[in-house]
């Protein structure tokens, strides 16, 4: 099942006083105390594009003249929210959150309407998708009840389109064995793990490789006389040592693909213990 919405990220910012105004520019700010654009998880796609927007404003200028730099959020909302607080000059968030700020509305009826909230510019467009797995027997968002679903950081514009979506669905989160989206720092751990897990494989690799040379080895001297032992007492010796070797080996075993599977194996555990499906 899959289930598409467009929605277009803005880059956007709020007037920091009625005499800035409109001709407010980035440089301007910059000068005055520095910039900072909120953006996401350090693992999703608003860092990145945060990042690439300060590493072209910050080219050619000292640090006299102000420096532009990015800051991991939560996400939309959180951005929008920082903005209108002061704790953030710039942020990247979804068009319909932008939308429903400045107008105070949905989520941010409680705040009021922010009329000094402005769009910079569009940067792409973003499709809310709604995926599930082959296996998971999903056909209809009804479906996805007692399911294990990803609902998107708090605080995100994800988390918040989601649970519009449930909402004229009639469902909550309570419906479901929820899943929040893993932080950057989660996810950071998650793939230090899978190099270490790829180091210990090439090693166990090379110590494979070793002991087969060594047996090829063993036979050579057996072979040339060399060595005083029984051809029954060298092919037990040899069959144990290759097994060895064999049980070491990750490409023998096929051991190697598993150094990619630490993540969704984390949530296995979850779901044989929850005993419901999975929604990734």
């Amino acid at each position: 099942m899959k289930m598409t919405m467009k929605k277009k990220t803005l880059f956007v910012f709020a007037l920091m006083s009625m005499t800035l105004g409109a001709t407010m520019t980035l440089a301007d700010t910059a000068k005055k105390q520095g910039i900072a654009i909120g953006t996401g998880s350090i693992m999703a796609l608003y860092y990145p594009t945060g990042s690439a927007i300060c590493k072209l404003f910050n080219e050619g200028r000292s640090s006299d003249e102000g420096r532009c730099f990015t800051e991991s959020t939560k996400g939309s909302i959180y951005n929008i929210r920082t903005i209108r607080e002061g704790g953030l000059e710039f942020g990247i968030a979804q068009s319909d959150w932008v939308y429903n700020a400045a107008r105070g509305i949905s989520k941010f009826q409680n705040d009021g309407a922010d009329e000094k909230l402005r769009v910079v510019y569009g940067l792409y467009t973003e499709p809310f998708a709604l995926v599930a797995r082959k296996d998971a027997a999903i056909k209809s968002v009804h479906d996805l009840k007692g399911k294990w679903v990803n609902l998107g950081n708090l605080g995100s514009g994800a988390r918040e389109t989601l649970e519009t979506v449930m909402e004229a669905f009639s469902l909550s989160s309570k419906d479901f064995a929820e899943i929040h989206e893993l932080s950057g720092d989660e996810i950071a751990s998650l793939e230090k793990a899978r190099v270490d897990r790829l180091l210990g494989d090439a090693e166990a690799y090379r110590q494979a490789i070793a002991i087969r040379a060594y047996v090829a080895e063993v036979e050579k001297r057996y072979a040339t006389g060399d060595l005083d032992v029984t051809e029954n007492e060298l092919q037990t010796w040899k069959d144990w040592a290759l097994v060895q070797a064999d049980r070491l080996d990750p490409i023998q075993s096929a051991r190697f693909v598993e150094s990619m599977k630490d993540r969704e194996n984390s949530f296995d555990k979850d779901d044989k213990d929850g005993g419901h499906n999975k929604l990734l």
